[in-house]
C-alpha cells in the first residue's frame, strides 16, 4: 500500500537509496535492472504474489543472489517457515515497528556489504597467488586437495590430475605420502 511505502521510505531512505514498484511483474523488472543490495518484499501485490515473485527472483541468475526480506501482516509461524523456505533471509511483520524494521534491513545490508568486500579479497588473493612461481597446495583434514596453484600445470601436468580434488596419494610418490602422513599424525 502507498501507506507502507511511505513509511519505509521515511524509516530507510537515511540508510540506503530506496527504489519502489506496486506489483510483483514490476518489481521483477526494477530488480533485474538495478541489481538492489536488498529487496524488501510483500505477500500481498496485484499480478504475481511475493511467493511468486521470490522464485522468479531466486531462479534467475541475475537476482538469485540478492537478498530478500519478506514484508507483511501475516504472522504465523507457517507463513515465516514458507518464506524462508522460498528464499528469504528474513521476515518483517506489520504493523512495522520502526526501530526494528531498520536494524533488520541495516543488518542485511551490512552482511552484502561484508560478502563483497570477503568476495573481492578472495579473487585478488587468488589472482596474486596465480603470480607466484612456486606451488601452493592446501589439503582437507583427509588429506584432499583443497587448493592449488597449479594452474598452468606445470606441477601435476603429467598426473592429469588438475583440479580434481583427489587423494594425496594420487599426487605424490608412497615414501612422500607415508612421511607427510606420519608427520601430521604426530
Amino acid at each position: 500500500s502507498a501507506q507502507n511505502i511511505l513509511f519505509l521510505q521515511e524509516v530507510l531512505s537515511d540508510i540506503a537509496t530506496i527504489y519502489f514498484a506496486t506489483n510483483g511483474q514490476d518489481g521483477l523488472a526494477l530488480s533485474e535492472q538495478l541489481q538492489p543490495s536488498l529487496i524488501l518484499l510483500d505477500i500481498e501485490m496485484p499480478q504475481l504474489d511475493g511467493w511468486q515473485v521470490c522464485r522468479q527472483l531466486k531462479d534467475n541468475a541475475k537476482t538469485r543472489d540478492i537478498p530478500v526480506i519478506f514484508v507483511t501482516s501475516h504472522d504465523g509461524a507457517d507463513i515465516e517457515l514458507q518464506a524462508f523456505e522460498t528464499g528469504a533471509i528474513d521476515f518483517i511483520t506489520k504493523p512495522f515497528n520502526s526501530a526494528i524494521c531498520r536494524l533488520r534491513v541495516q543488518n542485511q545490508l551490512q552482511l552484502c556489504m561484508q560478502a563483497k568486500l570477503i568476495k573481492q579479497t578472495q579473487e585478488e588473493l587468488n589472482h596474486l597467488v596465480k603470480q607466484v612461481p612456486v606451488l601452493i597446495t592446501y589439503w582437507d583434514t583427509h588429506w584432499h586437495q583443497v587448493f592449488s596453484n597449479d594452474h598452468t600445470g606445470q606441477w601435476f601436468k603429467h598426473l592429469g590430475l588438475r583440479g580434481k580434488n583427489l587423494h594425496i596419494a594420487n599426487y605424490f610418490p608412497d615414501v612422500l605420502v607415508d612421511s607427510i602422513l606420519v608427520r601430521a599424525e604426530g
